[in-house]
């Protein structure tokens, strides 16, 4: 912004960095007003491994379950073990120290009906394998 200069707008919400232009143009123009608006969002990313097609960083747009996760990577290769598949997941552990937990995807159940909540939201940062 040419007369406040550059300002960091990762991990603000809209209304934040609204506050922060605005503060900086106060020294400049009386009582700004500032509004910002996200146009897209590019920090949420989850990493797909193992015997998919494109294995790698995922960049997603919005909300996506683990088999669109897959899908996104490709889908499966011909040596997939898709009943052995997994997420990884960093959880705080309540002492401030995170720690990283495996979360199994049952895939067979999940094509077949049986189990819908094995077919989860992905969150930022997650590992999904398939070995």
């Amino acid at each position: 912004m040419p007369l406040i200069g550059d300002v960091q707008a990762a991990g603000m919400t809209s209304n934040v960095l609204a506050k922060r232009i605005a503060d900086g143009l106060a020294e400049f123009m009386s009582n700004p007003t500032v509004s910002v608006q996200v146009k897209e969002v590019n920090s949420y990313y989850v990493y797909v491994l193992g015997e998919v097609s494109k294995p790698g960083k995922v960049p997603l747009k919005s909300y996506a379950t683990v088999l669109q996760g897959i899908s996104l990577a490709g889908g499966f290769t011909t040596f997939a073990s898709r009943n052995k598949i997994h997420v990884l997941r960093v959880v705080p552990n309540g002492q401030g120290q995170p720690k990283q937990v495996q979360i199994p995807v049952p895939y067979e159940d999940i094509i077949q009906g049986k189990n819908s909540e094995g077919n989860f939201f992905l969150k930022a940062g997650d590992v999904i394998v398939v070995p």
